[in-house]
């Protein structure tokens, strides 16, 4: 059967409604995805050295270890962080010795 433009229209239409709509999902699902990932791996860790550095400037010595997982940026600059600590605790401890 011959189908009239009216109903191709419409077809077009829906397919182009249904694609729109599957395209904004995906998108959404990856935001919510990416933002997760984004918050777990770098602004919760950046948080924790943020306050273990802010204990420390206001002579709080005795804080712990930050804790560290994986080798990324992130890690090792928390290792780092830790090993600076330790090596400040050292000095002062030097210093109040001598």
């Amino acid at each position: 059967g011959f189908t009239t433009p009216n109903l191709l229209e419409a077809d077009a239409n829906r397919a182009f409604v249904t694609f729109m709509t599957s395209l904004t999902v995906v998108f959404a699902a990856l935001f919510v995805i990416l933002n997760i990932m984004l918050t777990q791996l770098i602004i919760e860790p950046m948080t924790r050295l943020s306050d273990v550095a802010e204990q420390i400037s206001k002579g709080k010595s005795d804080v712990p270890d930050l804790v560290t997982k994986g080798g990324d940026e992130v890690a090792q600059l928390g290792q780092a962080f830790n090993r600076m600590r330790r090596s400040l605790q050292k000095a002062i401890s030097l210093i109040e010795k001598g």
